[in-house]
């Protein structure tokens, strides 16, 4: 390209001092990027299998809640494996508020399930963390 492409695309013309002195700041923040990237890997295994395990119960309870498709043209095993998600109770009531203006007396099988799941995964969880050596 030609300096009067340029000129009559309107680009304005760079100045070469300014890459200069904008190279130093790219490189320092690219550079601690880097060592920040190095450093959270390098905090051990448990936190790489955290994010794994994450991925791995965010996307069926996603598809199994009812927010993308709906849960009645599931198959009837995917329909049954979906009233052991959380997130189907939490996206019933949420519809149920913001959509139809639903109140409690609607909401509470929903809301009864939902509590229920919360205290028996608190339950597990807080045994698991006693017959660790943590404790």
């Amino acid at each position: 390209m030609h300096d009067s492409d340029l000129h009559a695309l309107r680009v304005p013309r760079a100045d070469p001092w300014q890459r200069v002195s904008t190279w130093p700041s790219f490189r320092c923040r690219t550079f601690s990027f880097r060592c920040r990237w190095d450093f959270d890997f390098q905090q051990g295994e448990p936190q790489s299998e955290a994010m794994q395990l994450a991925f791995l119960t965010i996307l069926p309870s996603i598809f199994f809640s009812g927010y993308i498709f709906p849960l009645e043209t599931m198959p009837k095993f995917f329909y049954g494996l979906s009233y052991f998600v959380p997130a189907r109770y939490f996206i019933d009531i949420t519809r149920g508020v913001i959509l139809r203006g639903a109140g409690i007396t609607h909401l509470w099988p929903d809301a009864v399930a939902l509590f229920t799941m919360g205290t028996l995964l608190l339950l597990i969880a807080a045994r698991r963390f006693q017959q660790s050596d943590h404790a």
